[in-house]
């Protein structure tokens, strides 16, 4: 019963393939075929996960901020896809700038603070 959390977590959409190298490195076992459709829970049970809790916790908050930094980053394309960026001469120095609206400096500043 200890095991059943464990197991759940790696049913989540954010757990991809890095996330089951770092379980294979963690239990130090060769190969788990995860992917294979004869796969079983048998063979998660084997593994003896209970004794990694805390390495799989953290693989799993890993890979949920990762999901939710993806999540981030295409909003951040997006919004940026969308943007017109106007240029102008510095007055000084005759060098090109890129020039932006308020808005789009102020969508500028709360994206380097998301990221």
């Amino acid at each position: 019963l200890e095991t059943r959390p464990l197991l759940v977590c790696f049913r989540l959409p954010a757990i991809k393939e890095r996330h089951w190298a770092m379980l294979r490195d963690a239990v130090n076992v060769q190969a788990i075929s995860h992917s294979e459709p004869g796969f079983k829970l048998r063979e998660m049970l084997q593994l003896g996960l209970a004794g990694y809790k805390e390495r799989i916790d953290e693989i799993v908050r890993s890979a949920l901020r990762e999901a939710q930094m993806e999540v981030t980053l295409g909003d951040v394309a997006r919004t940026w896809a969308r943007e017109k960026l106007a240029d102008a001469p510095h007055p000084g120095s005759g060098v090109v700038l890129a020039r932006f609206r308020k808005r789009s400096a102020a969508k500028l500043e709360e994206h380097q603070f998301e990221i």
